[in-house]
């Protein structure tokens, strides 16, 4: 079987290159093109990305930083296997993240920010309501990306992105509690009431609550099979 296609073209010369590289393997592995384990071999990587090895070379070691690549000696790069502990952990450090986050939104208002998240939400809770999985998947991605950008710490951002990379296959692997996407999105209306109220030691805490219950990244949610 011939290997998917990444969507990317580059030059050598593109001054982006290394951040278009970096962001497009850093999708396929998220979005289970590679899945926990799966090699990562750099012929088979040039074929799909269409640039030059040492852009390959500087992704993989960006991405093994960052916990999603593991390199193996004698073997190269693997998809790296995410194991229950480790979970556990990076969801605490979530959990602290998302909490700072909310209590970051209560504090500095606007009444475009909490509009935008409330919209967001709408969206997410019609998808869900309606049974549409991919209209949901795709909301509830654009809602935490909301979310987080809205807290106005581009640090913060950068850490939950990274950490919620690491994470993302293991939910896809694993399906949800019956009710789980319903109970979510009454979590997430109680952490933006708190936001309206300026009320940020409570939004923090029901972020806290809602991360400990399983919400972030899909919800939790895995794709029905065909």
């Amino acid at each position: 079987m011939p290997a998917p296609r990444l969507r990317l073209r580059v030059r050598p010369a593109d001054p982006p290159v290394r951040r278009r590289v970096l962001k497009a393997l850093r999708r396929a592995i998220v979005q289970g093109v590679f899945p926990p384990g799966a090699a990562l071999p750099e012929r088979k990587l040039r074929a799909m990305l269409g640039t030059a090895p040492r852009f390959i070379d500087e992704a993989l070691r960006q991405l093994a930083a960052e916990g999603l690549v593991q390199i193996v000696p004698g073997k190269g790069a693997i998809a790296r296997r995410l194991e229950g502990d480790e979970a556990r952990q990076i969801d605490e450090v979530r959990g602290a993240l998302t909490a700072l986050a909310a209590r970051l939104l209560a504090e500095r208002g606007g009444e475009r920010r909490i509009a935008g998240l409330e919209d967001a939400l709408d969206r997410l809770d019609q998808a869900f309501g309606a049974g549409d999985w991919p209209a949901g998947a795709a909301a509830a991605a654009r809602f935490y990306r909301v979310f987080f950008e809205r807290a106005g710490n581009p640090v913060l951002n950068e850490l939950i992105q990274s950490l919620n990379g690491r994470v993302h296959p293991l939910r896809l692997a694993a399906p949800p509690a019956p009710g789980r996407a319903r109970a979510a999105i009454g979590e997430l209306k109680r952490i933006l009431a708190a936001v309206r109220l300026g009320n940020g030691e409570q939004a923090a805490r029901e972020a806290a609550d809602h991360v400990r219950r399983g919400g972030g990244g899909a919800l939790g949610l895995k794709r029905p099979a065909d």
